[in-house]
């Protein structure tokens, strides 16, 4: 009797003990419950975050290389080949161009020593203003600047002779419209050349177009769209 007075007294304890939890305390075993679960969820968040973000810049990464891959994969870049010490960049169009013609230039000229026919010299170029600034030049290639005679097509004086002093004319009439914006010199104004009437006027091959009279460039001009005075000028004189 009392083996079983004990076995029973401790079930009863037990029981006791399983009420009080259920029935006293079943907010803070729940709380307790969410609380675990919600830091498991912001762990589970916070890897699937950085692993979606890895894998993000993996996969930039790789565009970018197929991009590079797309542009050079056809090009012979002649590895195998040996070449002398290149030169310095030739930066003479970047003083004077703006736009695709803007570029600098070096020679790779191969070794003396260098037989193998499938070797070449080599010509190397590259824009002058980097593609990812997007400049857009300000100023058309064909400009007609007044102060500049006999060059895209505004007559020259009847001294048949432009001024000997250089002459500088601004190409752009408001520049408040470029405030902040990054501006190149040749798109701001133009050395003018000076030309000179070099020849008799005579008639075109259609002589309903007028007399012309053939120029000479007696000094160049900046940028280079105005370095050389026209060729001829039409239409320049009334009677031939």
């Amino acid at each position: 009797m009392t083996r079983l007075s004990s076995v029973s007294h401790k079930r009863s304890r037990k029981e006791r003990l399983l009420r009080y939890l259920l029935r006293r305390k079943p907010c803070v075993i729940i709380t307790f419950i969410e609380l675990a679960l919600v830091v498991a969820l912001g762990v589970s968040l916070f890897a699937i975050t950085s692993f979606n973000r890895s894998l993000n810049e993996q996969v930039e990464t790789l565009h970018r290389e197929d991009v590079v891959w797309s542009e050079f994969h056809h090009r012979n870049l002649f590895s195998h080949c040996r070449y002398e010490k290149a030169s310095e960049f030739n930066i003479e169009f970047c003083d004077n161009r703006c736009g695709p013609s803007a570029f600098m230039w070096r020679h790779y000229k191969l070794v003396s020593s260098n037989n193998d026919s499938t070797c070449l010299d080599r010509h190397e170029q590259m824009d002058c203003v980097d593609k990812a600034s997007n400049y857009q030049c300000k100023t058309p290639k064909r400009t007609r600047v007044q102060q500049c005679p006999g060059v895209n097509g505004v007559k020259m004086p009847k001294t048949l002779v432009t001024s000997e002093s250089e002459v500088i004319a601004p190409l752009l009439p408001d520049l408040s419209k470029l405030l902040g914006q990054e501006v190149l010199a040749q798109d701001l104004f133009a050395l003018c050349p000076r030309c000179r009437v070099y020849s008799k006027p005579f008639y075109l091959d259609d002589q309903s177009k007028g007399c012309a009279q053939q120029l000479r460039t007696m000094r160049k001009g900046w940028p280079y769209y105005m370095e050389l005075c026209d060729d001829i000028e039409t239409e320049a004189v009334d009677s031939c």
